[in-house]
């Protein structure tokens, strides 16, 4: 058992401006891909759409979304890997050469405290704080941080107060990554961490990966339409007629998949192939863009406090196409025309990149 005083001095080194990044605390720094440039068509919507887009999603500006759903060129940044020879992980922050790196979404304890944890020889750390906090972020992100990590040593995740779900413990069983151990407290000998969030040919290879493993369980129907039922799953969005259009979308012949009851076998065979997948922006949209076929389109339905072009970099990345409606409310709920997504969703049949997988919706 040792005392641990990094939190508090890192606290110090902050106030004191005097916090080195990763990359420059780093012992080693490998640049694992170069960054590239994308050019994909912006994403699709009915005229005037962005202009009810009142505030944006959290740690995010309105300028910056609103750029990302006209532009057509994005910088995707490189990938790097950081080697530290030694590190300390406690309650998931982990602390080396006094720099820090956050991988779950708690208040971090900086007084000093008596540590009793594990020696790991080699550990690269795949977790994130956003994949701590939302599902569709640990099966697409955190998970192609892992695929990145097993090339350079064992890969471990990070525990977090919040247990898995069952759908994120299904998803990673197919991935393979079901045995990777989560550590919450270490010491570590060797510790890889990892600047993942360009989406360049090295993530998209990734995401392939992913989407093929899920191949194995078979499709029900192939070039349909979905639509993701929340009926208040995850966090609060606030779609008051949901059920409206839920039931105007299930006279059309789309799929309608109840992500808080379906389990993640059901969900990824009825969506597995559709060619249109449509839902309240969240990470319930995820199961759409690493189930649907290949050259597809996603519909996000968003609230306009909480407008978001996240899911947009997915799509590009995965070979989507990516469009949105915006609602009229307040922060808390609000409402979408049920015309407006029928003819959202007439723009992304029109987008589909195969066109005989285009009408096939009540097959």
């Amino acid at each position: 058992m040792t005392i641990s005083v990094d939190a508090i001095a890192h606290r110090v080194r902050k106030r004191l401006g005097l916090e080195p990044s990763i990359r420059v605390a780093a012992d080693e720094v490998l640049e694992l891909h170069p960054g590239d440039v994308g050019e994909t068509p912006p994403p699709f919507s009915l005229p005037r759409q962005i202009e009810r887009a009142r505030e944006a999603v959290h740690l995010s500006t309105l300028k910056f979304e609103l750029e990302r759903a006209i532009t057509r060129r994005i910088q995707h940044a490189p990938t790097y890997a950081f080697r530290f020879r030694r590190a300390t992980m406690i309650d998931g922050v982990v602390y080396a050469n006094g720099a820090r790196q956050q991988q779950v979404a708690e208040r971090e304890r900086w007084r000093p405290r008596w540590l009793d944890a594990p020696e790991i020889d080699r550990a690269a750390l795949a977790s994130s704080v956003i994949g701590d906090q939302f599902f569709g972020h640990v099966i697409a992100d955190d998970s192609c941080a892992a695929y990145l990590g097993r090339e350079l040593a064992p890969v471990c995740f990070t525990e977090g107060r919040r247990p898995r779900s069952a759908h994120a413990m299904r998803y990673l069983e197919l991935y393979g990554l079901a045995d990777v151990p989560r550590l919450r407290t270490a010491h570590l000998r060797e510790a890889w961490l990892f600047q993942d969030f360009g989406m360049n040919g090295h993530k998209r290879a990734r995401f392939r990966q992913l989407r093929e493993r899920l191949r194995v369980i078979p499709p029900a129907r192939s070039g349909h339409g979905v639509f993701f039922r929340r009926r208040g799953a995850g966090l609060p969005r606030g779609l008051m007629n949901e059920a409206a259009i839920e039931e105007r979308l299930a006279r059309e012949g789309y799929e309608i998949i109840d992500v808080a009851r379906a389990d993640a076998d059901e969900i990824i065979r009825r969506t597995r192939d559709a060619s249109v997948v449509c839902g309240v922006e969240g990470s319930a949209l995820m199961h759409g863009l690493l189930c649907m076929r290949e050259g597809g389109a996603l519909v996000s339905l968003q609230p306009p406090y909480r407008f978001t072009m996240a899911l947009r970099d997915h799509a590009d990345a995965m070979g989507m196409r990516y469009g949105f409606v915006v609602g009229i409310g307040t922060r808390t709920r609000f409402e979408i025309d049920e015309d407006e997504v029928l003819s959202t969703l007439e723009l992304a049949w029109g987008n589909v990149s195969d066109a005989g997988q285009r009408r096939d919706r009540a097959a």
